[in-house]
């Protein structure tokens, strides 16, 4: 696993490039439909958004994953896997 990947939070999901959403979700409407409304969580590698994991609270205490997109260069090293445990660990904070 390379270690060059940072997994953080990210507050802005605004920032998170639309053409890396697409991958998971290709309708414009759909992801305008979440995209507000989501906490968002990142891969970077070399200061470049190469992952996206976005979920919100859909129902008391229920967290849904809306999106998960790896850049295609980087798909099959885990990276994906990565995002889903710290949306894990991000809804149990936030004790959903």
């Amino acid at each position: 696993m390379n270690t060059g990947y940072i997994i953080k939070d990210c507050s802005d999901t605004k920032s998170i490039p639309l053409d890396l959403l697409r991958l998971a979700d290709p309708s414009d409407n759909m992801l305008s439909s979440y995209l507000d409304r989501s906490f968002g969580i990142i891969c970077e590698h070399e200061q470049r958004i190469i992952g996206a994991l976005l979920m919100m609270e859909t129902r008391p205490y229920i967290m849904e994953i809306m999106n998960v997109s790896v850049d295609e260069a980087y798909q099959n090293q885990g990276i994906g896997k990565r995002l889903i445990k710290k949306a894990i660990q991000k809804a149990k904070t936030l004790r959903m």
